[in-house]
């Protein structure tokens, strides 16, 4: 019986592959299914910390801490640009997510 590794047991395989058997039986569909969910776990890392990025952005700038938020952009421009060359977003959604905090910030300044 194949067991799941202790690092991958928190996720659920039924989420991972809903039509498949619960179990793989052939030796190459049970590497697929611990390839399957070791790459979700790492894709949910990346998507929470971009998240976590915009989400600290944006409070920065909602909290009226320019200097600080100024501070955070690249860090968010970093992540997201990351994010869009492992194929996590579209470029294209992340160029729009990159315009919207360059937007927050320059409203942010000219509100001085």
């Amino acid at each position: 019986m194949y067991q799941i590794p202790k690092k991958l047991q928190c996720t659920c395989i039924f989420s991972v592959i809903p039509y498949a058997s619960p179990m793989p039986i052939i030796r190459s569909a049970k590497k697929q299914l611990r390839q399957s969910l070791t790459r979700r776990l790492r894709n949910n890392q990346s998507r929470r910390k971009l998240k976590d990025a915009i989400k600290e952005f944006v409070t920065l700038v909602k909290q009226d801490k320019k200097s600080e938020a100024a501070a955070a952009l690249p860090k968010a421009y970093k992540i997201i640009d990351t994010a869009a060359k492992k194929h996590l977003i579209h470029t294209n959604n992340a160029n729009r997510k990159k315009s919207g905090l360059a937007k927050m910030v320059a409203g942010a300044k000219s509100s001085l």
